[in-house]
């Protein structure tokens, strides 16, 4: 007799084989059953087994063929049926099991959200330090900025709108750097349509604007002792770190700015890993108890391990109150940038606004609109911008640069790019090392290798995401 099968059987066949030929034959069954026996071989089966009935199967032999009492020998197959089956003990447990992972990974999440000053506006930093801190909920209304936030720069504040320093950061970083009067962005030669085929960079060191220090870094190991770089130069150039070094400072800045707790990158990974521990803890669970057929109650764990890795990746890291009053400063003047006409652009005496908000625009990804709107105002006679930054002039700027601002910044960084690939190709052919992976991209990967690859690697990522706005 077969019995205890706790999940029901859709067909069922039996084979008994002895040591001499069978006289007789009969099978029991909660449905119809067949037996039939062929010499020493008797067969039987079934169809439509309920769960907990037994199966009763006879074969006869003739007297004296055992000398010992024979015994059944069980083998268990395994089936998604009787290791991840669901019953009232499964999905009860199921159901627990989600419930304390779901708590533990809100928690989590908890732990990682923004924190703000209570009792006060979106904006404000208590100076005495006497406002409570909480946890965040909901992103409030911030009001219209007409300037950027006090001594940050646009490169930080794009860090800290996504967590992260990445290529679209260090471009708007190098742009304000030219406005500021530190470099020259120039086109060398241009193809039939009017655009730049290659591009110079023009250090000029007079400058007596003030340089944060990962700027001054930054722009010496840009220029690397030179006072001009070219396109063409780039296929000389195989070792310079410069924009990892630029992105790691970026990362390190917004942690000692007190924005962040930790390093960003160090907040993203450790959510990574929480994620990864949960999923690797609910594979266990479903490999172990698969073999007493409760394998169902680790794959929710898996699943809110896997979704604990994904928002742990894609979403910021929790700012500290400090970090999200900037934040919300930031939100205002992007809230300016983007929404305001040519009408309603407030001037500001000796300073050319056009140029100093260009890197800012760039890094909320409104380029493009805030070219147009001065196009205006300059064809209506209301300004004149001041393109000192671009060596090309106000007329190339006008016909070409301002026409198209994101392909325009894509034309140079692709030529650069194209610059570097052929750098590559002869590198490859003359030592057979070629380029190393990794390159830029929030400041990961290795730097080995490539100088000018991953130099300019921003510029040909990040123009891309000019039209778009970056992930709060």
């Amino acid at each position: 007799m077969l019995d205890g099968f706790e999940t029901p059987i859709d067909s069922a066949t039996v084979r008994i084989t002895g040591p001499a030929e069978i006289s007789r034959t009969a099978c029991y069954a909660p449905s119809q059953c067949q037996a039939a026996s062929s010499g020493k071989t008797a067969t039987f089966t079934t169809t439509d087994i309920p769960g907990e009935r037994p199966l009763q199967v006879v074969a006869g032999f003739p007297a004296g063929t055992f000398s010992d009492q024979a015994a059944a020998r069980l083998e268990k197959r395994y089936s998604p049926g009787n290791t991840f089956g669901l019953d009232p003990v499964t999905g009860v447990g199921t159901v627990m099991t989600a419930l304390l992972a779901g708590w533990a990974a809100l928690r989590a999440r908890r732990r990682g959200r923004d924190k703000e000053f209570v009792g006060v506006a979106p904006g404000i930093i208590p100076t005495d330090g006497s406002a409570p801190v909480a946890i965040r909920r909901k992103d409030p209304e911030v009001a219209v900025a007409f300037q950027p936030p006090p001594g940050v720069s646009p490169a930080e504040a794009g860090t800290l709108l996504d967590g992260s320093a990445d290529t679209a950061d260090v471009t708007a970083g190098m742009l304000d750097l030219a406005v500021r009067g530190h470099l020259t962005i120039s086109p060398l030669g241009t193809d039939r349509k009017g655009r730049a085929e290659d591009w110079s960079f023009t250090r000029n060191p007079g400058c007596t604007d003030a340089l944060r220090s990962w700027e001054k870094d930054y722009l010496d190991m840009f220029f690397d002792g030179r006072r001009t770089i070219t396109t063409a130069e780039l296929r000389e150039q195989h070792d310079n770190q410069t924009l990892g070094v630029a992105t790691s400072s970026l990362n390190r800045l917004v942690k000692d700015y007190g924005w962040y707790d930790a390093d960003p990158i160090t907040l993203r990974i450790k959510a990574l890993l929480s994620g990864l521990l949960v999923a690797a803890i609910g594979a266990a669970v479903a490999v172990l108890g698969a073999f007493v057929g409760w394998g169902l109650l680790g794959i929710p764990v898996v699943l809110i391990g896997i979704a604990m890795m994904v928002t742990g990746v894609l979403r910021s890291p929790g700012r500290t109150a400090t970090g999200t009053a900037v934040l919300d400063q930031i939100r205002g003047f992007r809230l300016y940038l983007t929404t305001a006409e040519a009408d309603q652009i407030r001037f500001e005496q000796d300073i050319d606004v056009f140029s100093r908000y260009l890197p800012w625009a760039t890094v909320f990804g409104v380029a493009d609109r805030w070219v147009k709107i001065f196009q205006e105002l300059e064809t209506r006679g209301i300004y004149h911008a001041d393109y000192g930054w671009y060596g090309g002039g106000q007329m190339a700027f006008t016909m070409g640069f301002a026409s198209g601002f994101g392909s325009s910044l894509n034309d140079m960084s692709s030529a650069m790019a194209s610059s570097m690939q052929a750098a590559s190709s002869s590198e490859t052919s003359s030592s057979g090392s070629g380029f190393s992976s990794g390159g830029f991209g929030g400041g990961g990967g290795g730097f080995g290798g490539g100088r000018w690859r991953r130099l300019v690697r921003p510029l040909s990522r990040a123009v891309r995401r000019v039209p778009m706005a970056p992930i709060d």
